[in-house]
């Protein structure tokens, strides 16, 4: 089939076919996420330096408790497919978020994750300070009022400071090696007697 006569798609680095409007479950694979995500910038590529979404993935994670640690991993998946659109340019591509939820939804399926635990109040407000810790550390503050409600948190600020040398691949192998042992631990015969909790 001719791309022309096919309806918008997007093709992978792993040779996957991505229909943004209807996903093949087959073609959401976690190394095209993760390689995506840690080349993808934040805020535009507005900051001190490159920071990407699987090291901001990696920051939520890292603020939440242990049994959603995956959910938050995952929390911006969807960006490896879709991009990141900065939040205020949202409001007014009413479309762009209607195919996000797609993305989000088929990452979800793919993964055997649950949408209501991956926007549970714990990931927003874990996602809400990093955003605020990334404005402090890596826009050097703010020139205007984000109309935001979060806290700097400082574990994670030194975190930002620490790691600034780092390379983008470093965030990808790292990202991917933290959604696959979540996963893994998921499908042990233990950890499927419980699942998290919705918060």
């Amino acid at each position: 089939m001719s791309y022309k006569s096919m309806p918008p798609w997007h093709q992978t680095l792993g040779h996957h076919v991505y229909v943004y409007e209807n996903p093949e479950l087959s073609a959401i694979n976690l190394k095209d996420i993760s390689h995506s995500l840690a080349l993808t910038n934040r805020f535009n590529g507005h900051t001190l330096r490159p920071l990407s979404v699987a090291e901001h993935s990696i920051g939520v994670a890292s603020m939440v408790p242990k049994e959603i640690c995956l959910e938050a991993l995952m929390h911006d998946a969807a960006e490896a497919y879709v991009g990141d659109m900065a939040a205020p340019l949202k409001h007014l591509c009413p479309g762009y978020v209607e195919i996000e939820s797609i993305a989000h939804e088929a990452i979800a399926n793919r993964f055997g994750l649950d949408r209501k635990i991956m926007e549970c109040d714990a990931i927003k407000h874990a996602d809400l300070n990093a955003l605020v810790t990334e404005r402090e550390v890596l826009k050097a503050g703010s020139c205007a009022d984000w109309e935001v409600d979060g806290s700097y948190n400082e574990g994670y600020a030194y975190d930002l400071r620490r790691y600034k040398d780092l390379p983008w691949w470093h965030w990808r192998n790292e990202w991917l090696t933290m959604v696959t042992q979540e996963l893994r631990h998921r499908e042990s015969p233990r950890s499927k007697k419980s699942k998290p909790p919705r918060r």
